[in-house]
C-alpha cells in the first residue's frame, strides 16, 4: 500500500510555491524532493529555500542558497 506525502516550497525571493504531492511506497523511508531555481546576471545574492512537509507529519527544513557572478 502506498501513501501520499504533501509538501510546499518557500523561497525568500518569491511567493509560496504550489502544493505538491508525492507517492510513497510501503516501507519507503525517503523521498527525493527537487527545487529548481534559476539565477542570472552579474552580482551576488543570498536567499533561503524552505520545504514545508504537510503530510504525513508536519515538519519544515530549510537551507541557504548563494549566487555570485562576477562577469556577464
Amino acid at each position: 500500500m502506498e501513501r501520499r506525502e504533501r509538501q510546499q516550497w518557500f523561497r525568500s525571493d518569491a511567493a509560496p510555491g504550489s502544493l505538491l504531492s508525492e507517492r510513497v511506497g510501503r516501507g519507503q523511508r525517503s523521498v527525493l524532493l527537487t527545487l529548481k531555481w534559476t539565477f542570472s546576471g552579474v552580482g551576488a545574492t543570498r536567499e533561503t529555500a524552505t520545504v514545508n512537509l504537510i503530510e504525513p507529519s508536519p515538519v519544515q527544513a530549510g537551507t541557504e542558497v548563494s549566487y555570485r557572478c562576477q562577469r556577464g
